[in-house]
């Protein structure tokens, strides 16, 4: 995952780009409009978590489109917050998915308060809950 210069003007995109080194992901037309350039080293996770708040559609949007365009980024969708980092619940997007979702509520990607990686919820052979670290396991999916 890199971190992702969220604020970065169209204006200084080429400046920002050239700090952290992703000049070679960006390519423009001559509409001044940006061409993807798919780039597959660069990654970055979304996940929607602690409940819906207005808004979040929009900015699941902006980040889809702006890491596709602009960085040749792929975005990987987890679904219903941490929990789904554990389970391995998660999906590499499509820019046509990030399209007409901004009259929809809640987040297309799902949203849960559950899931703490450390301290985790697993079903012993018996019936009873035990409480587990399984960072090992989001880790591990995390890297896939």
């Amino acid at each position: 995952m890199i971190p992702f210069p969220f604020t970065a003007c169209r204006s200084a995109t080429t400046g920002a780009l050239s700090a952290i080194g992703l000049n070679s992901a960006l390519a423009r037309n001559p509409s001044r409009e940006y061409t993807h350039v798919e780039n597959p080293s660069k990654r970055i996770g979304i996940l929607t978590g602690g409940g819906d708040c207005p808004g979040l559609n929009a900015v699941i949007r902006a980040v889809v489109k702006t890491a596709w365009n602009q960085y040749g980024a792929t975005v990987i969708g987890i679904h219903d917050g941490f929990e789904a980092v554990v389970e391995g619940q998660m999906h590499e997007m499509e820019r046509k998915e990030a399209s007409n979702i901004l009259g929809l509520g809640g987040t297309i990607l799902g949203s849960s308060n559950m899931g703490d990686p450390w301290h985790y919820p697993v079903e012993r052979a018996d019936g009873s809950i035990e409480i587990q670290d399984m960072s090992y396991k989001a880790i591990r999916n995390l890297k896939r």
